[in-house]
């Protein structure tokens, strides 16, 4: 009797909630690209991380497109949107003289990073999301 509980018990949870092989495989490949953005986003510019995230967002809508479960879909498809809305700012360098040319190099870099560390952010929380939806 307690055996066909068990047997019972693990059919109904491996029925519950189970992800598909194309779906492990999705989630696999999604935290693996955000791994590789984050570190990215960790030591290049902001122009490089622009090129990555173009990249890196076109990978992220073929995986989200080959996912079955929409949990995963969804996750993937937000990382994605995040990966190709970001664009990097343009750079201003004005004044007259050098002094004030060098202050608005410097208000221009701290926007610049600003603007790489929301995009890490903003990868760190949805990481987290996809990570639950996909049971890790």
């Amino acid at each position: 009797m307690r055996r066909l509980l068990i047997a019972g018990s693990v059919l109904v949870l491996a029925g519950c909630g189970g992800l598909t092989e194309a779906d492990t495989k999705a989630c696999g490949d999604g935290r693996k690209l955000v791994a590789y953005a984050l570190s990215i986003t960790d030591v290049a510019p902001e122009e490089v991380v622009g090129t990555m995230t173009d990249a890196v967002g076109d990978r992220l809508r073929t995986t989200a497109s080959e996912a079955g479960d929409e949990g995963v879909k969804n996750a993937l498809s937000a990382l994605e949107k995040t990966m190709t809305g970001f664009r990097p700012t343009q750079v201003t360098v004005t004044g007259d003289t050098i002094a004030e040319q060098y202050l608005a190099k410097v208000e221009s870099d701290r926007q610049r990073q600003e603007n790489v560390d929301k995009l890490e952010a903003a990868l760190r929380q949805q990481a987290k999301a996809l990570n639950e939806v996909c049971g890790t």
